[in-house]
């Protein structure tokens, strides 16, 4: 049994492993690079979701994706003009626990303002 489908490229030809066929699937025809960028909130949240697209790696990229939330609940994403994360819950005082990515330069779930914020989205 052939692990590998081959592309031919101009007159070369060469075995794509099953794995990579996989990522560039994913990727709508086009390679992902996984690798963590210096601001790395959406490059979280892209792991956290499992969402392929690099284009995800900006934190304004996820104020279009899933649908609409009109306004902040447990579960949404919540989206700031450099800044994303997901709303976990809601602290006595009416304030908002939201977990990221790169805040701090670590994962963390504090109680977070959302003044300020470009959308609220929920998943896909």
């Amino acid at each position: 049994m052939n692990r590998h489908k081959e592309i031919t490229h101009s007159n070369t030809v060469k075995p794509v492993p099953t794995d990579l066929r996989r990522v560039m699937a994913e990727g709508a025809g086009r390679v992902v690079n996984w690798a963590k960028p210096r601001a790395w909130c959406g490059w979280w949240m892209r792991h956290h979701l499992g969402v392929a697209n690099p284009a995800g790696n900006r934190a304004r990229w996820w104020a279009g994706y899933g649908r609409p939330a009109h306004g902040p609940h447990v579960g949404a994403i919540v989206v700031w003009r450099h800044h994303v994360g997901k709303i976990t819950g809601r602290t006595k005082d009416g304030r908002w626990i939201v977990k990221s990515g790169n805040d701090g330069h670590r994962v963390r779930e504090r109680p977070r303002s959302v003044a300020g914020t470009i959308a609220f989205r929920w998943p896909a």
